[in-house]
């Protein structure tokens, strides 16, 4: 139970640590509004990010990868939405919802991809290591 939670709360962390730094380079001494522009390459970098995230918590899981996976793509969302009320009329609703969707495919990708690597290193016959 404490790894499952380590991994979703690490997973989170590699999300949420890769945004604040964006923003804070971004708009060191800024107080203007962000672009649109801003928001899709956000929405972008926060992809990256996502899919890194979601992998880490699978790996650090080291078993069920998919279902903390998911745990951390509901994490996300929870916090997405608690993001929309924190800072309701800063950003376009548009992009508050494109960032949980986002988020939530990335996640499960990154998840994904774990679960394919640990599939290839066992190899065909369910062997090997999954370090």
């Amino acid at each position: 139970m404490g790894r499952s939670i380590l991994s979703v709360i690490v997973g989170y962390l590699v999300m949420a640590i890769a945004i604040m730094a964006l923003f804070a380079i971004w708009f060191r001494g800024k107080v203007t509004p962000p672009s649109d522009g801003f928001m899709l390459f956000s929405l972008g970098y926060g992809f990256v990010f996502a899919v890194v995230g979601g992998y880490v918590t699978a790996m650090i899981a080291k078993h069920s990868e998919m279902k903390h996976a998911m745990a951390l793509a509901v994490f996300s969302v929870l916090m997405g939405i608690v993001s929309m009320v924190a800072s309701a009329g800063q950003e376009p609703f548009w992009y508050q919802i494109a960032n949980m969707v986002v988020m939530v495919s990335a996640v499960v990708l990154g998840g994904y991809l774990r679960v394919r690597q640990v599939r290839k290193a066992r190899g065909p016959g369910g062997l090997g290591t999954t370090a």
